[in-house]
């Protein structure tokens, strides 16, 4: 048993780090992340210069929570990800090399877990670069802050809240996680999808698929569709919630429940798919 473990970890390493080694080494990747990185550090200003006028002070959970809560502006946060995993796997010889030495199934299952690396990793990276960028501007302190000028002025509940109450149950680290494993969610989704798309043949009709539901509130007037619902409306913990205020948790349980089985069934099909497809790369 411990040999086989040693196997599985041996070949799924070395093709973690090929797949990871030609992703990082892809001009679009280190593109994009120059342009997140700036989408970042403009967002952080902004919540900085909101924090300001107000002259509250505010402690480095709520600001990264306060970012992950919307989705690091979800719109070109997500369309600049689509860009950098536009093409999984990479149409490249590698991937002949890889099959040779490992089955089909073995080959799939070292994408599907590449695919979760690459969606933590750039999550991560996010979170990091927005902790950073929110040094300059954050006191310390581990709990909320809207919860100490409430305790200061009871009047203060009539004022601008920089946390919903909803989440004030919970400790920031606990509350941030939560939000990330949301997004961690919404984009491992959109990964898989581009990948089984890939699968079949038609990787940019993915990359399409993927932006055109990511923006369908935008070029659909759902204003005048009353109780339509939008992929969106999934993507963000701060999305899901507004959509039960009363029930916030339920409704996220619910939703997460629905990610899983959504999953499920792209890896099912997926599945079903590499062990009838042509391997041409």
């Amino acid at each position: 048993k411990m040999l086989n473990e040693r196997k599985l970890k041996g070949w799924l390493t070395a093709c973690l780090q090929g797949d990871m080694s030609l992703w990082l080494h892809s001009m679009r990747t280190g593109l994009m992340l120059v342009f997140i990185l700036l989408m970042n550090f403009m967002l952080v200003r902004s919540n900085a210069t909101m924090i300001g006028m107000y002259g509250y002070k505010v402690h480095l959970g709520e600001t990264l929570f306060t970012c992950l809560n919307s989705g690091f502006n979800l719109i070109m946060t997500s369309v600049a990800f689509l860009v950098m995993i536009s093409e999984i796997p990479k149409r490249v010889s590698y991937q002949k090399y890889v099959l040779i030495r490992l089955s089909r199934g073995k080959w799939l299952l070292s994408l599907i877990v590449f695919c979760i690396g690459i969606v933590a990793f750039f999550l991560l990276f996010m979170t990091a670069m927005c902790a950073l960028f929110s040094l300059s501007y954050v006191t310390p302190g581990s709990g909320w802050s809207d919860l100490e000028r409430l305790a200061e002025n009871a009047d203060y509940i009539y004022a601008m809240q920089i946390i919903p109450q909803y989440i004030r149950g919970l400790s920031p680290v606990q509350a941030c996680f939560l939000a990330w494993f949301v997004l961690f969610c919404f984009f491992l989704t959109m990964t898989l999808l581009i990948l089984s798309f890939s699968l079949f043949e038609m990787p940019n009709l993915g990359i399409v698929v993927c932006v055109s539901l990511l923006l369908l509130n935008i070029t659909v007037l759902f204003e005048y569709l009353p109780g339509i619902v939008l992929p969106s409306n999934f993507a963000t913990l701060g999305a899901i919630v507004s959509m039960k205020p009363e029930h916030e948790f339920e409704m996220l349980l619910k939703v997460l429940v629905g990610y899983g089985i959504v999953d499920a069934l792209i890896i099912a099909l997926m599945s079903f798919r590499v062990k009838k497809m042509d391997m041409q790369f």
